[in-house]
């Protein structure tokens, strides 16, 4: 779990976390980054389900989730990957 409550960061947060070999589900909170262009977790071991709620940010372009031990049924809103990139296998 990585944790960034009570910070004063400022700049971009990263959002290429691949290769890591993180562990644990998707946490549902990653829908509510309405700010989120780019979700590279690829490469790790995460389980689970993708959360329904990603599908709702309209500003994510690159979805990369491959080599993980994800599960389930999930379809992203084809609008937003108009001119994005998704792996989700």
């Amino acid at each position: 779990m990585i944790v960034l409550q009570w910070n004063n960061l400022t700049g971009k947060i990263p959002t290429d976390l691949a290769n890591n070999n993180l562990t644990g589900k998707i946490p549902l909170s990653l829908g509510n980054l309405s700010s989120l262009t780019i979700f590279s977790f690829h490469e790790n071991n995460l389980e689970g389900s993708i959360p329904n709620q990603m599908s709702q940010i309209k500003s994510l372009k690159i979805f990369t989730a491959g080599g993980n031990r994800l599960s389930g049924d999930y379809s992203f809103n084809a609008e937003s990957f108009r001119a994005g990139w998704m792996d989700g296998t």
